[in-house]
Protein backbone atom coordinates (compact mmCIF):
# COMPACT_ATOMS: atom_id res chain seq x y z
CA UNK A 1 0.00 0.00 0.00
CA UNK A 2 0.91 3.65 0.07
CA UNK A 3 2.47 3.41 3.52
CA UNK A 4 5.00 0.92 2.14
CA UNK A 5 5.81 3.23 -0.79
CA UNK A 6 6.25 6.28 1.41
CA UNK A 7 8.39 4.43 3.97
CA UNK A 8 11.24 4.34 1.46
CA UNK A 9 10.90 8.00 0.46
CA UNK A 10 14.48 8.85 1.45
CA UNK A 11 15.78 6.33 -1.07
CA UNK A 12 13.14 6.47 -3.81
CA UNK A 13 12.09 10.12 -3.59
CA UNK A 14 8.47 9.04 -3.12
CA UNK A 15 6.01 11.87 -2.66
CA UNK A 16 2.30 12.42 -3.05
CA UNK A 17 1.90 14.72 -6.05
CA UNK A 18 -1.89 14.77 -6.33
CA UNK A 19 -4.89 13.82 -4.22
CA UNK A 20 -8.63 13.91 -4.69
CA UNK A 21 -11.72 12.93 -2.73
CA UNK A 22 -14.88 11.39 -4.13
CA UNK A 23 -17.85 9.21 -3.19
CA UNK A 24 -15.94 6.05 -4.13
CA UNK A 25 -12.81 6.79 -2.13
CA UNK A 26 -9.77 8.92 -1.41
CA UNK A 27 -7.31 8.93 -4.30
CA UNK A 28 -3.62 9.75 -4.19
CA UNK A 29 -0.96 9.79 -6.89
CA UNK A 30 2.60 8.97 -5.85
CA UNK A 31 5.73 9.86 -7.77
CA UNK A 32 8.60 7.50 -6.97
CA UNK A 33 11.63 6.03 -8.69
CA UNK A 34 10.43 2.64 -7.43
CA UNK A 35 7.04 2.81 -9.17
CA UNK A 36 7.52 0.29 -11.96
CA UNK A 37 4.61 -2.14 -12.02
CA UNK A 38 2.79 -3.93 -14.81
CA UNK A 39 0.14 -6.52 -13.78
CA UNK A 40 0.46 -9.62 -15.93
CA UNK A 41 4.02 -8.94 -17.10
CA UNK A 42 5.62 -12.21 -18.18
CA UNK A 43 8.49 -13.51 -16.08
CA UNK A 44 10.12 -14.32 -19.43
CA UNK A 45 10.21 -10.68 -20.48
CA UNK A 46 13.71 -9.53 -21.47
CA UNK A 47 15.46 -6.74 -19.59
CA UNK A 48 14.62 -4.22 -22.31
CA UNK A 49 10.91 -4.97 -21.74
CA UNK A 50 10.80 -3.97 -18.09
CA UNK A 51 8.16 -1.34 -17.27
CA UNK A 52 9.32 2.29 -17.21
CA UNK A 53 9.19 4.57 -14.20
CA UNK A 54 5.58 5.55 -13.49
CA UNK A 55 3.37 7.32 -11.01
CA UNK A 56 1.32 5.08 -8.75
CA UNK A 57 -2.43 5.57 -8.34
CA UNK A 58 -3.80 4.67 -4.89
CA UNK A 59 -7.36 4.44 -3.60
CA UNK A 60 -7.89 4.49 0.15
CA UNK A 61 -4.25 3.54 0.60
CA UNK A 62 -4.19 0.58 -1.80
CA UNK A 63 -2.58 0.70 -5.21
CA UNK A 64 -5.10 0.29 -8.01
CA UNK A 65 -3.10 1.24 -11.12
CA UNK A 66 -0.18 3.12 -12.60
CA UNK A 67 -0.78 6.45 -14.32
CA UNK A 68 -0.18 6.08 -18.05
CA UNK A 69 2.46 8.36 -19.48
CA UNK A 70 3.77 9.15 -22.92
CA UNK A 71 6.31 6.49 -23.82
CA UNK A 72 9.24 6.45 -26.15
CA UNK A 73 9.40 3.64 -28.70
CA UNK A 74 11.86 1.60 -26.64
CA UNK A 75 9.79 2.08 -23.48
CA UNK A 76 6.76 0.53 -25.18
CA UNK A 77 8.46 -2.88 -25.34
CA UNK A 78 6.86 -4.06 -22.08
CA UNK A 79 3.38 -3.73 -23.61
CA UNK A 80 4.26 -6.68 -25.85
CA UNK A 81 4.93 -8.89 -22.82
CA UNK A 82 1.77 -8.27 -20.81
CA UNK A 83 -0.76 -11.06 -20.47
CA UNK A 84 -3.41 -8.75 -21.92
CA UNK A 85 -1.37 -8.44 -25.13
CA UNK A 86 -2.32 -11.97 -26.19
CA UNK A 87 -5.95 -11.29 -27.33
CA UNK A 88 -4.73 -8.42 -29.52
CA UNK A 89 -2.72 -10.92 -31.58
CA UNK A 90 -6.01 -12.02 -33.13
CA UNK A 91 -6.35 -8.56 -34.71
CA UNK A 92 -2.97 -8.04 -36.36
CA UNK A 93 -3.57 -6.08 -39.54
CA UNK A 94 -7.04 -5.07 -38.38
CA UNK A 95 -8.27 -2.06 -36.40
CA UNK A 96 -10.65 -3.39 -33.73
CA UNK A 97 -13.07 -1.19 -31.83
CA UNK A 98 -12.20 -1.77 -28.18
CA UNK A 99 -14.21 -1.28 -24.99
CA UNK A 100 -12.33 -1.20 -21.69
CA UNK A 101 -14.53 -1.80 -18.66
CA UNK A 102 -12.54 0.11 -16.06
CA UNK A 103 -10.13 2.93 -16.85
CA UNK A 104 -7.42 2.31 -14.26
CA UNK A 105 -4.58 4.73 -14.89
CA UNK A 106 -5.09 4.66 -18.66
CA UNK A 107 -2.52 1.98 -19.40
CA UNK A 108 -5.15 -0.23 -21.02
CA UNK A 109 -5.88 2.57 -23.47
CA UNK A 110 -2.17 2.95 -24.22
CA UNK A 111 -1.91 -0.77 -24.91
CA UNK A 112 -4.97 -0.79 -27.19
CA UNK A 113 -3.54 2.08 -29.24
CA UNK A 114 -0.15 0.35 -29.35
CA UNK A 115 -1.78 -2.68 -30.95
CA UNK A 116 -3.60 -0.61 -33.57
CA UNK A 117 -7.13 -0.25 -32.19
CA UNK A 118 -9.42 1.68 -34.51
CA UNK A 119 -11.20 3.24 -31.53
CA UNK A 120 -11.03 2.88 -27.76
CA UNK A 121 -13.77 3.58 -25.22
CA UNK A 122 -12.97 3.33 -21.50
CA UNK A 123 -15.99 3.23 -19.20
CA UNK A 124 -15.44 3.81 -15.50
CA UNK A 125 -17.93 4.59 -12.76
CA UNK A 126 -15.42 6.68 -10.78
CA UNK A 127 -15.70 10.27 -12.01
CA UNK A 128 -12.78 11.41 -9.83
CA UNK A 129 -10.53 8.81 -11.43
CA UNK A 130 -11.64 9.80 -14.93
CA UNK A 131 -10.91 13.48 -14.18
CA UNK A 132 -7.46 12.67 -12.81
CA UNK A 133 -6.39 10.53 -15.74
CA UNK A 134 -7.93 12.54 -18.57
CA UNK A 135 -7.49 16.02 -17.12
CA UNK A 136 -4.93 16.44 -14.37
CA UNK A 137 -2.45 14.07 -16.00
CA UNK A 138 -3.30 14.82 -19.63
CA UNK A 139 0.18 16.19 -20.24
CA UNK A 140 1.68 13.15 -18.52
CA UNK A 141 -0.01 10.77 -20.98
CA UNK A 142 0.71 12.91 -24.01
CA UNK A 143 -2.87 14.05 -24.52
CA UNK A 144 -3.94 10.47 -25.23
CA UNK A 145 -7.57 11.21 -24.37
CA UNK A 146 -7.74 14.20 -26.69
CA UNK A 147 -7.42 11.91 -29.70
CA UNK A 148 -10.54 11.54 -31.83
CA UNK A 149 -10.44 7.76 -31.55
CA UNK A 150 -10.22 7.67 -27.73
CA UNK A 151 -13.11 8.31 -25.34
CA UNK A 152 -13.36 8.05 -21.56
CA UNK A 153 -16.86 8.04 -20.14
CA UNK A 154 -18.17 8.09 -16.58
CA UNK A 155 -20.48 5.09 -16.67
CA UNK A 156 -21.07 1.72 -15.11
CA UNK A 157 -19.59 -0.89 -17.43
CA UNK A 158 -22.70 -3.05 -17.34
CA UNK A 159 -25.04 -0.18 -18.16
CA UNK A 160 -22.77 1.13 -20.89
CA UNK A 161 -22.61 -2.30 -22.51
CA UNK A 162 -26.39 -2.56 -22.44
CA UNK A 163 -26.76 0.83 -24.13
CA UNK A 164 -24.24 -0.04 -26.87
CA UNK A 165 -25.17 -3.50 -28.16
CA UNK A 166 -23.03 -5.15 -30.83
CA UNK A 167 -20.68 -2.16 -31.18
CA UNK A 168 -17.28 -3.63 -30.20
CA UNK A 169 -14.85 -6.19 -31.55
CA UNK A 170 -12.99 -6.59 -28.26
CA UNK A 171 -14.14 -5.98 -24.69
CA UNK A 172 -11.54 -6.05 -21.92
CA UNK A 173 -12.56 -6.38 -18.27
CA UNK A 174 -9.03 -6.26 -16.97
CA UNK A 175 -7.42 -6.64 -13.56
CA UNK A 176 -10.07 -4.79 -11.60
CA UNK A 177 -8.53 -6.44 -8.57
CA UNK A 178 -5.10 -4.92 -9.34
CA UNK A 179 -4.64 -4.22 -5.64
CA UNK A 180 -7.33 -4.18 -3.06
CA UNK A 181 -10.44 -3.96 -5.23
CA UNK A 182 -12.83 -6.86 -4.77
CA UNK A 183 -12.79 -9.91 -7.01
CA UNK A 184 -14.08 -13.50 -6.88
CA UNK A 185 -12.57 -15.31 -3.92
CA UNK A 186 -11.28 -12.14 -2.25
CA UNK A 187 -11.94 -11.23 1.34
CA UNK A 188 -13.45 -7.81 0.74
CA UNK A 189 -15.96 -5.56 2.38
CA UNK A 190 -17.50 -4.70 -1.00
CA UNK A 191 -18.89 -6.71 -3.87
CA UNK A 192 -17.77 -6.49 -7.48
CA UNK A 193 -20.94 -6.77 -9.51
CA UNK A 194 -19.01 -6.91 -12.78
CA UNK A 195 -18.33 -10.57 -12.06
CA UNK A 196 -21.89 -11.88 -11.94
CA UNK A 197 -23.89 -13.92 -14.42
CA UNK A 198 -26.07 -10.94 -15.26
CA UNK A 199 -23.08 -8.65 -15.80
CA UNK A 200 -21.40 -11.17 -18.07
CA UNK A 201 -24.53 -11.32 -20.19
CA UNK A 202 -24.67 -7.53 -20.45
CA UNK A 203 -21.00 -7.26 -21.39
CA UNK A 204 -21.22 -10.03 -23.99
CA UNK A 205 -24.13 -8.16 -25.54
CA UNK A 206 -21.75 -5.34 -26.50
CA UNK A 207 -19.82 -7.67 -28.84
CA UNK A 208 -20.26 -7.83 -32.57
CA UNK A 209 -20.44 -11.16 -34.37
CA UNK A 210 -17.04 -12.84 -33.92
CA UNK A 211 -16.26 -10.41 -31.10
CA UNK A 212 -13.98 -11.37 -28.20
CA UNK A 213 -14.38 -10.62 -24.49
CA UNK A 214 -11.63 -10.93 -21.89
CA UNK A 215 -12.27 -11.25 -18.15
CA UNK A 216 -9.13 -10.92 -16.05
CA UNK A 217 -8.38 -11.41 -12.37
CA UNK A 218 -5.47 -11.88 -10.06
CA UNK A 219 -4.74 -15.58 -9.48
CA UNK A 220 -4.36 -16.84 -5.94
CA UNK A 221 -3.21 -20.37 -5.23
CA UNK A 222 -5.17 -22.59 -5.30
CA UNK A 223 -6.97 -20.56 -8.02
CA UNK A 224 -10.52 -20.99 -6.76
CA UNK A 225 -11.54 -17.45 -7.68
CA UNK A 226 -10.41 -17.92 -11.28
CA UNK A 227 -12.31 -21.19 -11.60
CA UNK A 228 -15.44 -19.56 -10.19
CA UNK A 229 -15.15 -16.65 -12.61
CA UNK A 230 -14.73 -18.95 -15.60
CA UNK A 231 -17.81 -20.93 -14.58
CA UNK A 232 -19.79 -17.69 -14.26
CA UNK A 233 -18.66 -16.53 -17.71
CA UNK A 234 -19.59 -19.87 -19.27
CA UNK A 235 -23.08 -19.67 -17.76
CA UNK A 236 -23.47 -16.16 -19.16
CA UNK A 237 -22.34 -17.38 -22.58
CA UNK A 238 -25.01 -20.08 -22.56
CA UNK A 239 -27.69 -17.50 -21.81
CA UNK A 240 -26.58 -15.10 -24.56
CA UNK A 241 -25.20 -17.38 -27.28
CA UNK A 242 -26.75 -20.77 -26.56
CA UNK A 243 -25.73 -23.91 -24.75
CA UNK A 244 -23.18 -24.94 -27.40
CA UNK A 245 -21.20 -21.71 -27.12
CA UNK A 246 -18.79 -23.01 -24.48
CA UNK A 247 -17.65 -25.95 -26.59
CA UNK A 248 -15.58 -23.84 -28.98
CA UNK A 249 -15.67 -20.37 -27.48
CA UNK A 250 -13.61 -20.49 -24.24
CA UNK A 251 -9.89 -20.28 -23.51
CA UNK A 252 -8.03 -19.68 -20.26
CA UNK A 253 -4.54 -18.16 -20.20
CA UNK A 254 -2.47 -17.26 -17.16
CA UNK A 255 0.81 -15.87 -15.92
CA UNK A 256 2.18 -16.51 -12.43
CA UNK A 257 -0.21 -14.14 -10.70
CA UNK A 258 -2.90 -13.19 -13.24
CA UNK A 259 -5.31 -15.07 -15.46
CA UNK A 260 -7.72 -14.37 -18.32
CA UNK A 261 -10.91 -16.09 -19.37
CA UNK A 262 -11.13 -15.34 -23.10
CA UNK A 263 -14.39 -16.00 -24.95
CA UNK A 264 -15.49 -15.49 -28.54
CA UNK A 265 -18.89 -15.01 -30.10
CA UNK A 266 -19.21 -17.85 -32.62
CA UNK A 267 -16.29 -19.82 -31.21
CA UNK A 268 -12.56 -19.90 -31.93
CA UNK A 269 -11.34 -21.37 -35.18
CA UNK A 270 -8.44 -23.85 -35.11
CA UNK A 271 -6.22 -21.12 -36.55
CA UNK A 272 -7.19 -18.70 -33.79
CA UNK A 273 -6.53 -21.32 -31.11
CA UNK A 274 -3.11 -21.89 -32.65
CA UNK A 275 -2.42 -18.15 -32.76
CA UNK A 276 -3.31 -17.55 -29.12
CA UNK A 277 -1.49 -20.68 -27.99
CA UNK A 278 1.69 -19.81 -29.89
CA UNK A 279 1.71 -16.16 -28.84
CA UNK A 280 0.98 -17.11 -25.24
CA UNK A 281 3.55 -19.88 -24.93
CA UNK A 282 6.24 -17.87 -26.71
CA UNK A 283 5.88 -15.15 -24.06
CA UNK A 284 6.01 -17.51 -21.12
CA UNK A 285 2.29 -17.78 -20.38
CA UNK A 286 0.34 -20.97 -19.70
CA UNK A 287 -2.65 -22.01 -21.82
CA UNK A 288 -4.68 -23.80 -19.18
CA UNK A 289 -7.64 -24.56 -21.42
CA UNK A 290 -8.47 -24.32 -25.11
CA UNK A 291 -11.26 -25.77 -27.27
CA UNK A 292 -10.54 -29.37 -28.14
CA UNK A 293 -8.22 -29.99 -25.20
CA UNK A 294 -8.34 -33.71 -24.50
CA UNK A 295 -9.64 -35.05 -21.20
CA UNK A 296 -6.31 -36.80 -20.62
CA UNK A 297 -4.43 -33.49 -20.85
CA UNK A 298 -6.73 -31.90 -18.28
CA UNK A 299 -6.31 -34.89 -15.98
CA UNK A 300 -2.52 -34.68 -16.30
CA UNK A 301 -2.58 -30.96 -15.46
CA UNK A 302 -4.82 -31.59 -12.43
CA UNK A 303 -2.53 -34.40 -11.28
CA UNK A 304 0.54 -32.17 -11.58
CA UNK A 305 -1.23 -29.45 -9.58
CA UNK A 306 -2.19 -31.91 -6.84
CA UNK A 307 1.33 -33.33 -6.67
CA UNK A 308 2.75 -29.81 -6.40
CA UNK A 309 0.63 -28.94 -3.40
CA UNK A 310 1.23 -32.29 -1.72
CA UNK A 311 4.96 -31.85 -2.22
CA UNK A 312 4.81 -28.34 -0.81
CA UNK A 313 3.00 -29.61 2.26
CA UNK A 314 5.54 -32.38 2.82
CA UNK A 315 8.74 -30.43 2.10
CA UNK A 316 7.82 -27.04 3.56
CA UNK A 317 5.29 -28.00 6.20
CA UNK A 318 2.63 -25.80 4.60
CA UNK A 319 -0.79 -26.21 6.21
CA UNK A 320 -3.26 -26.57 3.35
CA UNK A 321 -6.35 -26.63 5.58
CA UNK A 322 -6.77 -22.88 5.10
CA UNK A 323 -7.38 -23.53 1.38
CA UNK A 324 -9.98 -26.22 1.88
CA UNK A 325 -13.64 -25.38 1.38
CA UNK A 326 -16.11 -26.04 4.17
CA UNK A 327 -18.58 -27.24 1.57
Amino acid sequence: GISYSMASAEVTGAEVVEEAWGPLGYMQVVSSRAERTAPGLSSSAPMEALPPEQKGLYMDGSKVASVARKLGEEEKAYLEWLLTSVPYRLYEGASPDVLLVGLGGGEGVAQALHFGAGSVVAADINSVLVDLVTGTFAEENGGMFQQDDVTAVVADGRDFSTRHPAEFDLVMVSFLDASGLSFPGAKSLSENYLYTNESVQQILGALRDDGVAVFSTRVNEPPRGSVRLTATVVEGMKEVWGIDAARTGVMYIRSEFHGMTVVKNGGFSDEEVDTISFEGYSRGFTISYFPGMQKEVLEDLAREEEEFWEGLEESQGVDLSAFESDG
